[in-house]
């Protein structure tokens, strides 16, 4: 392989060489050199970190290296050191104390991320994948076992460079996501509403035992939550962007956006920075299904009391929020239960998806009504069942 040919091609390369389809090519080339003669595969990486230049082509070469140091069996072995020096180099180059080589790489992970899905696979995506394995390979031992010393020193270097991922190059995490948002949400609203009891119930409900503590110790993290992380303006403008949740139901567990919406409702936030909840909250009584979250019956409660009730004692407020119109109640109504049942199956397969979902948002609203005009109507002697559902609906305690 011609030295000079390779180090005119890197140097004349391209900052982010998979942006543009003539780095592609360039980093093909540069990488099909590096297999025919691969002692010099190391030397060209480190021209590239040097110009800060073709980062591709640098990932793409330390995964080869990887693999051909394990003897082809992938470069993801148990004991990392086998793999290649793939997660030693990559944090090195996070951690660089070279800024432009930091941001350098910081850049090509920020690229890697906004390529859509119909491009070819980045370097990126490669170097996710191997990682991925190495992870899974640390998590494959028997768990009665003791992780060997050397193991857990190549574990606390993934941990390390997944950190530095995440912070530094502002990596996003992929498929499965966490209730944590939620909960963080909920914790401040509580600080805001003066409700720190609430949130020693929250803590130790989600880590399965009770924490001891004082309200009064809670003064200085409350002042960060309150004026540092989550004022309240950003309280209750997040809450309505936040996405409702598909199929909610009593089965679903942890720290859900209703939690929030709830007991931002309860103490009129919505109405006191003037935002409006009308459409998530539709939004999210359609999307609920059966069995029927505990939490449902109380927002809506809470809703209709914020439409109907002044929020100012000595008179009429300058906001309300607004109700569900009746176009949107036609909407849900305009198809017919018992419509669907008297056509039978047949008329079901010729019925439009969104005249389904009508039906059974139909269905849902007319629980929802119930269970709610059971909750706001005070029993009487001659309604028992009236009074049954009000009981059922009674607001639970945070």
């Amino acid at each position: 392989m011609s030295t000079v040919v390779v180090t005119g091609l890197v140097m004349n390369g391209d900052k982010q060489d998979e942006d543009v389809p003539g780095g592609m090519l360039r980093l093909q080339a540069v990488r099909t050199l590096c297999q025919m003669n691969p002692s010099q595969a190391l030397n060209v990486r480190t021209l590239c970190v040097e110009q800060c230049r073709m980062p591709g082509l640098a990932i793409y070469l330390t995964l080869d290296a990887g693999k051909a140091n394990a003897g082809g069996m992938g470069g993801s072995s148990l004991c990392g050191g086998e793999g290649g020096d793939v997660v030693s180099y990559v944090t090195g180059l996070l951690l660089s104390p070279n800024q432009p080589q930091r941001s350098w790489f910081a850049q090509f992970v920020k690229s890697g991320q906004r390529r859509k899905y119909d491009q070819p696979a980045s370097a990126l995506v490669a170097l996710r994948t191997d990682l991925s394995e190495r992870l899974r390979n640390f998590l494959l031992f028997n768990s009665n076992d003791t992780l060997p010393d050397s193991q857990v020193i190549h574990a606390t270097a993934l941990l390390r460079l997944y950190c530095a991922l995440k912070s530094l190059a502002n990596l996003k995490a992929s498929g499965v996501s966490s209730s944590f948002g939620a909960m963080l949400l909920l914790m401040a609203i509580h600080f805001h509403v003066q409700q720190l009891s609430a949130i020693i119930e929250l803590v130790s409900a989600a880590l399965g035992m009770k924490v001891i503590t004082r309200a009064s110790s809670l003064g200085r993290i409350k002042y960060i939550f309150t004026h540092d992380v989550f004022t309240e303006q950003v309280v209750t403008a997040h809450a309505v962007k936040v996405p409702v949740t598909t199929g909610l139901n009593a089965n679903i567990p942890g720290f859900l956006p209703v939690h929030c919406v709830y007991h931002q409702l309860k103490s009129r936030m919505f109405t006191k920075h003037k935002v409006p909840i009308k459409d998530w909250i539709y939004n999210q009584i359609c999307a609920s299904s059966t069995p029927l979250h505990p939490v449902m019956p109380q927002l809506i409660e809470v809703y209709v009391n914020s439409i109907i009730l002044s929020s100012n004692k000595g008179g009429m407020s300058d906001h309300f929020n607004e109700p569900i119109s009746e176009e949107e109640i036609m909407a849900v109504f305009s198809q017919s239960i018992f419509t669907e049942k008297n056509s039978g199956k047949c008329h079901e397969k010729h019925q439009k998806p969104g005249q389904r979902r009508g039906a059974l948002r139909g269905n849902q609203l007319r629980r929802f009504a119930v269970r709610g005009k059971a909750a706001l109507t005070p029993p009487t002697t001659s309604t028992s069942k009236t009074s049954h559902l009000s009981s059922q609906t009674s607001p639970t305690t945070w």
